[in-house]
């Protein structure tokens, strides 16, 4: 799950960007990180995350996928983030937990 606010989220870069993952029946294998569709990142040990660094000015669609060792995959829901131009904000992007179990 990618960590979120329930209205999105306003930053201006370099932020990171979060995800927790878990597996009821295995374990989880990576998390990759998108904006939009594109890869950001990918992540194989918890705790899952990445820095975003040299994001432009906009409104962007941060999700997480989370991979198990069955190679199930779930996507978090899409989390809102608009980068200003303003100086750097340290902290988290909240997003939310992500389930690979499917079953």
């Amino acid at each position: 799950m990618i960590f979120s606010t329930k209205y999105g989220v306003t930053r201006s870069p370099p932020f990171a960007i979060a995800a927790t993952a878990s597996d009821s029946n295995g374990s989880v294998s990576q998390v990759r990180f998108y904006r939009d569709s594109t890869l950001l990142a990918t992540d194989a040990s918890s705790p899952y995350s990445y820095t975003w660094y040299g994001a432009g000015p906009g409104t962007y669609s941060l999700t997480a996928v989370a991979t198990d060792n069955s190679s199930l995959s779930t996507t978090a829901t899409a989390v809102s983030v608009t980068v200003s131009a303003l100086s750097a904000v340290t902290g988290m992007v909240p997003l939310t937990d992500i389930s690979a179990s499917q079953g």
